[in-house]
């Protein structure tokens, strides 16, 4: 179980620096990146290792986003992108 604990640690400090690294890359037009594009190109990405780890096929609600999304609105009223 230690072993689990230091490998799901050093694998969530790698997801870490990847996703800190995504954002270095520019195209030097000044264009806006697409909203949403990279967002959801990480939680794909965090779905996956999730999965990989647990070995289940968990998917992401759509629904439940968005009723969680409509919570933290109405609880903290955090403005959401």
């Amino acid at each position: 179980m230690k072993m689990f604990k230091r490998f799901a640690a050093a694998l969530l400090a790698g997801v870490m620096v990847l996703a800190m690294l995504t954002a270095c890359g520019g195209s030097g037009s000044g264009s806006p990146i697409a909203p949403g594009s990279d967002v959801e190109k990480a939680e794909a990405f965090y779905m996956d290792v999730y999965n990989a780890m647990l070995e289940a096929e968990y998917q992401n609600d759509t629904t439940l986003k968005a009723e969680a999304k409509s919570f933290w609105k109405t609880v903290w009223m955090i403005t959401a992108p």
